[in-house]
């Protein structure tokens, strides 16, 4: 396994910008975190997602409206390339002082051990989450982060459409901000703090994505019947949290020093935040242009 050590840098919503996201919630129920007026410390993990995951989708629909995607296979060694040179161009327009190049990109895909997410075969994000928990969680942390991750798969499994899923993962968030900002956590247990913030912002990201946008005429993968799941991109980005903790503990970040505010996160945690990029950024590509969700989640 390469090892390339870095830093990333991540920004810290303020006070304000957390009470106003609280405020514009459309769940009806009142959390933890609204009753006691205790916020996530790693919030403003959540709301990197969402930055990134701007800046990647917009380069993602440029690139399909340029036909980059055509005759090019799901996982084969031209699709790491192609998204890793997407994730690439993302890394750069947010973080102009990153390290990141395309070959960095592609250690990333690769110490996520991408393609075992989605081949289908024995083994599964679950899987590897809860394998990297096992080796480096308290018992504590693994508990509340396994059963976040159980009841954000077992919604988007269980419902019929993104409708009811959003609605179910909407009371999944409130019922483990109850849980979780209810505990005391020591500063190495940031699984389930984070996973919960990913959980929270992801689905608010994806719930208001138009996927619509890859049904053009313009490519020979366009045109096709489409029933987009957006809601199983939320199960990745959580697992892709968990899982990151490798490529932040075990490699480093590949990107160097990037900054997005003022918070500051590196190693293991940075490794974490990166890898719910990828992660979500993967499905995100299966869906808009392979139109694939339905293999993930049988």
């Amino acid at each position: 396994m390469i090892s390339i050590i870095g830093i990333i840098t991540l920004n810290s919503c303020n006070d304000e910008s957390l009470t106003e996201n609280l405020s514009n919630s459309e769940n009806s129920e009142i959390t933890y975190q609204m009753r006691s007026g205790l916020k996530n410390p790693l919030e403003y993990v959540g709301v990197a997602h969402n930055e990134y995951m701007k800046e990647f989708t917009t380069n993602l629909e440029n690139s399909f409206n340029q036909g980059k995607w055509e005759n090019i296979s799901f996982l084969s060694p031209e699709f790491k390339t192609n998204f890793s040179q997407i994730s690439n161009e993302a890394f750069i327009k947010l973080f102009p002082n990153s390290d990141s190049d395309t070959d960095k990109q592609e250690i990333i895909y690769n110490e996520l051990d991408i393609n075992e997410w989605f081949d289908n075969d024995s083994t599964d994000e679950l899987m590897l989450a809860e394998s990297i928990l096992n080796t480096k969680a308290t018992q504590k942390d693994k508990e509340f982060t396994m059963n976040l991750l159980i009841d954000v798969y077992n919604a988007i499994n269980n419902a019929t459409s993104d409708e009811i899923a959003y609605n179910e993962l909407d009371k999944i968030i409130t019922k483990h901000e109850n849980l979780i900002l209810s505990q005391e956590w020591s500063s190495n247990e940031d699984n389930a703090l984070g996973a919960l913030a990913i959980t929270k912002y992801s689905a608010e990201f994806w719930k208001n994505y138009d996927f619509s946008k890859f049904n053009q005429s313009n490519t020979n993968l366009a045109g096709r019947a489409r029933n987009p799941r957006s809601s199983v991109i939320v199960g990745a980005d959580v697992a892709g949290y968990v899982i990151g903790g490798v490529v932040g503990g075990a490699a480093g970040v590949a990107v160097g020093p990037v900054t997005l505010g003022a918070g500051t996160v590196a190693g293991v945690l940075g490794g974490k935040a990166v890898g719910a990029w990828t992660g979500s950024a993967v499905a995100a590509t299966a869906i808009a242009i392979y139109d694939a969700w339905s293999d993930w989640f049988n």
